[in-house]
């Protein structure tokens, strides 16, 4: 019974040293895995006149980590994909009690639909004319170098749409190498 307690408190110390000892496996890596060098966040800006996205006065501009402003639009490296994680938006407009509103994103120059939400609005999101959501995906969408990346919104009727203004746009998500 001795020799079986003394490897126990042998093994326990053994083990408490390699742990301390030893960096973790994801060391210098964020929660999502990657390398918090590589974590993007995106604000969306639309300029006065722009009527439809890509024009001149749309897009995304990179939040860079120091708070300094960036004003030119964000690109994806060459070599690198960005994968995006986190949507957070809001939209104005004119807000109808049991209407439907929807949100989205889509990839240009091909217009595929990369991300979709809607919701019934009721009397309260009406009478705010104001309508957020924040998303946080599992799998997330990947964007590569050359495309643009475009939101719009609009409320629906079973008669009629309507274009509705975005407010906001922030994009959280990371650059992976791509091939």
């Amino acid at each position: 019974m001795r020799h079986h307690t003394t490897i126990s408190v042998m093994t326990a110390a053994l083990l408490t040293i390699l742990t301390a000892s030893a960096p973790p496996a994801h060391a210098g890596k964020s929660h999502l895995l990657q390398k918090a060098e590589r974590h993007v966040v995106l604000h969306y800006t639309a300029a006065a006149g722009a009527t439809e996205c890509p024009d001149a006065g749309y897009g995304f501009v990179e939040v860079p980590a120091d708070g300094s402003n960036n004003p030119a639009a964000f690109v994806v490296p060459d070599g690198y994909a960005l994968v995006v994680t986190d949507v957070d938006w809001s939209v104005r407009g004119d807000l109808l009690a049991n209407h439907s509103v929807y949100f989205q994103l889509y990839l240009r120059p091909s217009f595929n639909r990369v991300f979709h939400t809607g919701a019934q609005i009721d009397s309260n999101m009406a009478a705010t004319d104001l309508w957020r959501g924040t998303h946080s995906m599992t799998s997330g969408f990947r964007m590569l170098p050359g495309a643009t990346l475009c939101p719009s919104s609009y409320r629906e009727t079973l008669s009629s749409s309507a274009v509705l203004d975005i407010s906001q746009v922030i994009l959280r998500g990371y650059l992976i190498k791509s091939k």
